[in-house]
């Protein structure tokens, strides 16, 4: 069965960081036949985004975070703002250590992970646009700063290392101090974090595995077998939804049990990419295929987007979609970045 992991794995330091060894536990193992949802061609929609009168902004970024008047994107060593009408840039924020992986805005401030001359995670404040307060932890490096943290559930949650063990080490820190509030060990492999259901969801790609863990207890209280390196997931109201990078599937969990519900044939292989949700629909962000829409109530594929674009992230924002990708053709050097913004409405 589950058991809790020792009190003390991680000192958070203003300089440097020390973690004990990590190791395996016992999980409460969820396995389940599902059906397998594969969309006729015939019922998807094929949209161009430049077609469709998407704004186009030249910008070398990356991850996504939406606030509440604004959209964010990592660029570099510093996070960008950018005007939720416009796509123009407004700001940016210079981000000690510079940021990576997919960050969170929760409690009325961005957070964001440094993987780079300092490992950390960073509180911005998004009116003063300032760096209000930063860690040094050993941020996981282990998939190459491919990986997101989550927020809810009152923590900002994010994988660590540990002593003589990669990515094996799940945090929760306080948002207003950005202490440890949380420790759970973990078998070495983790990738990224999502909250919701009154859980804390864990990828691990090396077991190819979801852990559901209570945040009230600390407790692993469930697995859940899913398809090959399993990156990225979120959760909605009707799923946790996980991609499968090998495969290039996504599997629904059950947002409660962790039980999978089906598996879809979304044909998204890659090493890069993202998942998120929005407006009804589970946005998969790919690197052969732009992006593909899920309808989050029938698990089927409605649209599939283009131009071609190199890896990068998809978010929706009042009602807005925002895509980071590299100009076809150009590979990923300076100068290839772009974002798109199309609003929902535009698409026919």
């Amino acid at each position: 069965m589950p058991r809790r992991s020792p009190a003390a794995l991680i000192v958070v330091l203003s300089v440097g960081a020390g973690l004990g060894a990590c190791g395996g536990h016992d999980d409460a193992s969820t396995t389940a036949s599902s059906a397998t949802v594969s969309t006729p061609s015939g019922q998807v929609k094929t949209v161009d985004l430049r077609k469709a009168g998407a704004k186009e902004v030249s910008l070398d970024g990356d991850w996504l975070v939406a606030t509440k008047d604004a959209v964010w994107i990592t660029a570099g060593r510093e996070v960008d703002r950018l005007d939720p009408q416009t796509a123009e840039q407004t700001g940016d924020v210079s981000v000690p250590g510079g940021p990576c992986l997919g960050g969170a805005y929760a409690f009325g401030a961005i957070f964001m992970p440094t993987c780079y001359s300092t490992k950390g995670l960073v509180r911005i404040d998004p009116e003063t646009q300032r760096v209000t307060d930063q860690i040094r932890v050993p941020t996981s490096g282990l998939y190459n700063e491919e990986g997101s943290i989550a927020a809810g559930e009152g923590a900002v949650w994010m994988v660590l290392d540990g002593q003589g063990c990669e990515a094996c080490v799940l945090v929760g820190f306080d948002p207003k101090t950005l202490s440890m509030t949380h420790q759970i060990e973990l078998e070495p492999g983790a990738a990224s974090v999502a909250v919701g259901g009154g859980f804390v969801w864990v990828s691990d790609s090396q077991r190819n595995r979801v852990l559901r863990i209570d945040p009230r207890t600390n407790d692993v209280v469930g697995e859940t077998e899913v398809g090959g390196l399993p990156q990225y997931l979120v959760v909605d109201s009707n799923g946790v939804w996980v991609l499968n990078q090998l495969e290039g599937t996504v599997m629904q969990l059950d947002p409660h049990t962790g039980q999978l519900i089906k598996t879809i044939e979304a044909d998204m292989k890659g090493a890069g990419g993202s998942i998120t949700v929005g407006a009804g629909s589970v946005w998969v962000r790919g690197t052969l295929t732009l992006l593909k829409q899920i309808d989050s109530q029938t698990g089927e594929i409605v649209a599939q987007y283009g131009p071609e674009g190199g890896s990068g992230d998809a978010l929706v924002s009042d009602g807005v979609l925002w895509v980071s990708a590299f100009r076809p053709g150009h590979g990923t050097g300076p100068g290839s970045g772009i974002v798109y913004r199309l609003p929902l409405s535009q698409i026919r």
